[in-house]
């Protein structure tokens, strides 16, 4: 009986079709948020509830995108680093698109006045700082940098004192960000928050710290076939990530504003197509290093 069975893909050729799956799935989103900009009103308030969260989603979908561009050109480290901002800004939406309908308005007065302000003053300080070397004589310069420490460009009309400037902060951290999240969804086990761990890791890269540097050297010293494993299994985690919280991101967007289910679901399916993909491939590395990390589970604690 002859076996009709598609063969194996190589490992090449599993990265190149998982890429392609992660642009289909964030084509789907990019057009279902098209969809849902053209079905806005041009001079609806950009403060409101519905319109944050577009704004907010094609900020987290064009991260994403750029993500994806990375990774296709195998600056993997970059890409997530890019993913820091992509995963922080999919936390706030998630906590503004789950708060109830009753506390939405707090929520939106924080993050638009509120942290607003925060910003507008560290803005001018920073213009500030700026002004003082730039010389006399590029007035336009100095203008420029002089505008931004106006009180006209400060927002709000009951300026915060320093410890509610503290407080807005600390709450829009993402750690209580994704505490919130958990408190939300009320799950019996962190899993907002175990987000922590791949933010922590990129963070270490962009702060050129030495966990980046150990992070560096331990895929320079793997031999080839291992390295290149590991690295795909990174891509995998990667693109998984792009695919799956874009889409729920655009789901909660979507549902905010009333739209027909069947896109929703095309949507996700696409998401999860590309973490069926990545799941295998990081899979397979893992289990290379069972051996490894068992050995290091069960060895004594160094003295002292």
């Amino acid at each position: 009986m002859t076996n009709t069975s598609d063969p194996p893909l190589d490992k090449h050729a599993r990265i190149t079709n998982l890429i392609a799956a992660c642009n289909d799935a964030q084509v789907a989103q990019r057009d279902l948020l098209l969809a849902l900009t053209r079905s806005g009103d041009r001079n609806e308030d950009w403060e409101d509830f519905r319109p944050t969260l577009r704004l907010l989603l094609g900020y987290i979908l064009e991260r994403g995108f750029a993500a994806l561009r990375l990774v296709t050109m195998r600056h993997d480290f970059d890409a997530e680093i890019l993913l820091r901002t992509f995963h922080e800004g999919a936390a706030k939406l998630m906590l503004m698109a789950l708060t109830p309908e009753a506390g939405r308005c707090k929520v939106l007065e924080e993050y638009w006045s509120g942290l607003g302000q925060v910003s507008d003053r560290k803005t001018a300080h920073r213009a500030g700082l700026a002004e003082s070397v730039i010389p006399e004589g590029r007035s336009d310069g100095r203008d420029s940098l002089k505008v931004l420490q106006t009180r006209r460009m400060q927002r709000g009309e009951q300026v915060l004192d320093r410890n509610e400037r503290r407080r807005l902060e600390q709450k829009w951290s993402l750690p209580e960000v994704l505490n919130a999240l958990d408190r939300l969804l009320k799950t019996q086990r962190p899993e907002a928050a175990a987000l922590l761990h791949i933010y922590g890791m990129a963070s270490h890269l962009a702060h050129a710290d030495c966990r980046a540097l150990e992070l560096r050297l331990d895929r320079s010293f793997r031999l080839p076939e291992e390295r290149a494993d590991l690295e795909d299994a990174h891509v995998a985690r990667i693109l998984s990530d792009i695919a799956m919280v874009g889409a729920f991101c655009t789901l909660l967007t979507a549902e905010a504003a009333g739209n027909p289910r069947d896109d929703l679901n095309s949507v996700m399916a696409k998401a999860r197509a590309v973490s069926a993909k990545a799941a295998v491939i990081m899979g397979e590395f893992e289990l290379t290093q069972r051996e490894f990390n068992r050995s290091i589970l069960s060895a004594p604690l160094p003295a002292g």
